[in-house]
This record gives structure tokens, sequence and C-alpha cells, in this order.
């Protein structure tokens, strides 16, 4: 697809929703829920941040949507809390988008002495207990930080604190990595870490969409003991939040860490189907 920049990427956002309507609309920004006609057969908004009521946009989306969705405990309390009706109020967890061949022959060939992966440069509670674990543990393997930074400024300040850290030559900065890219970077590697900071959001409201990829990619995943992560299950290997050395032990453990059959994670074509069938059994508004 053809990329657009302001004012006239909202210019074909808006034609491509008129072009649109009479389907089912899936949005996970309030403000096109709060924006939306009644030439939609269904509005679902896919709640990925609490709801705010004292939020004008947000009160007008929590109205507008015929069902809403999210993939976090918390998230999804909050949303009753906020008055959304169960019968309107769905849970719905994340789902794996990774090529489940690829998964399968991954598992079987993995390289325990392979680098470690992280995605993301935006957790910096998270990603600073990776970096304080590197510097005390010279035994740990080529870590490989893959992710988009809008702006370059994320990405420059960690190469900054990685020179600064006499840590360039072991950690290594990929810059965003999408598509056939990511099925090949992840063939390069031995784990999956998933560094989240620990804090009251996180605990319960995290969407671990990453978390969900990594248990379906046939590495061994390697998270932070928090209880959004604990309810997926999975071959993941937890170390305490906030102690560089637990993350460490845990990256070694990792090493050895059967990852099962991660062919049968969850898909994304399972979660629609679970989406679609809790759309067809609700009785929507009429659109006239």
């Amino acid at each position: 697809p053809r990329i657009s920049r302001p004012p006239i990427a909202g210019l074909r956002f808006r034609w491509t929703l008129r072009r649109l309507r009479g389907g089912i609309l899936l949005c996970r920004d309030p403000r096109v829920a709060a924006a939306q006609p009644d030439s939609w057969s269904a509005v679902v908004m896919e709640w990925h941040v609490a709801p705010r009521t004292n939020d004008p946009v947000h009160r007008r989306a929590l109205a507008r949507a015929d069902l809403h969705v999210t993939p976090a405990p918390g998230l999804y309390a909050d949303l009753r809390a906020a008055g959304v009706g169960e019968s309107r109020a769905l849970l719905l967890p994340n789902a794996c988008g990774l090529d489940p061949a690829a998964a399968s022959r991954r598992a079987a060939a993995r390289d325990p002495a392979a680098p470690v992966l992280v995605l993301g440069l935006h957790r910096r509670d998270g990603m600073d207990d990776v970096l304080a674990a590197w510097e005390r543990h010279h035994d740990l393997p080529t870590l490989l930080i893959a992710g988009r930074d809008q702006g370059g400024a994320r990405l420059a300040a960690w190469a900054a604190r990685l020179a600064a850290a006499g840590l360039t030559e072991r950690v290594q900065l990929m810059g965003p990595v999408w598509g056939p890219a990511r099925d090949a970077l992840l063939d390069r590697c031995s784990t999956w870490l998933a560094p989240y900071p620990d804090d009251e959001t996180t605990r319960t409201r995290l969407c671990p969409l990453q978390v969900v990829d990594g248990l379906g990619s046939g590495l061994p995943v390697v998270a932070p003991r928090l209880p959004c992560i604990q309810a997926l299950g999975g071959p993941a290997v937890l170390y305490e939040p906030g102690d560089p050395d637990a993350l460490a032990a845990a990256v070694r453990e990792a090493g050895s860490v059967d990852c099962g059959h991660p062919a049968d994670r969850p898909r994304w074509a399972d979660r629609g189907g679970d989406l679609l069938a809790a759309i067809g059994g609700r009785p929507w508004r009429s659109t006239g």
C-alpha cells in the first residue's frame, strides 16, 4: 500500500472508512469508534488502554461501539466498571501471527548459543534490567534489539548508552524488522526476551502480544513474573522483574527449555473466528 503522511493520510483513512461502511468495523482507537455513524453492521472497539469516563471521546466510544473487546483481564474489569454490560464486553486473548511451519522447524533446529532477541525500545524500565544483566554477565549470548523508533530518539539514546557501557560488540541494534524479515531474524536466535517493566498497569492491563508471538515462535520466552504473562501458560521462563541477575539466570535456563508444539498455539485466524462468533451471537442495533 502507498504510504501517506498527514493531512493526506487522514483523508485517505476517512475515505476508506466511508467506502467500507455496511460491514463490521474493528478499531483500536477510541476516536475512531466515537466518530462512527450507524451505517456499520457492527462497530467493535478493542481496548488496549483503560477507558476514561471523564474523557468525552472515551465516553462516546463506550456508548457507540456495539462490542468492547480487550486481551487484558484488568482492562475487561475497567470496561465493566465504566458501565459496559456483560453482553457488550468480551475478554479475547491475543494470538500468534508467525508462520506455524517455520515455528516448528525453528524449535527443532534451535541453537542454544545463538543470539537472544528483544523487540521494542519503549519499555525503558524493563530494558534497564536487560542492559544491567549484559553488563554484569559476560557469558550471556549476543543480544539483538529490534524495533521501530519514530524519530530515532530512542535508538540514538540506546546507541549512546551501549557505547558508554562498552557493549557495542555484544549488543546490536537492528532497527525495525517486519514481515518475512522477522521470521528470518528469529531463525538466527535462541531465545525471545520480553522485558516488560513491573508496575500496577502492566501487571493486569498488559496486552502481551509480543509474549504470545514468542510462545508461538519456536523459541523459548524469557519474561518477568507478572500475572498477565503467567496467565498465558506455555514454555516461558519467568524472572523476578527488577532483578538483572535473575534475568541473566533465566536466559541461561532458557537454553534447555523444550518449546513444545509452537504450531498448536492459537493464531489470528482462530481469534478472528472467535470474534465473529461473538458478533454473530449478539443482538445488534438496527442500522435501518
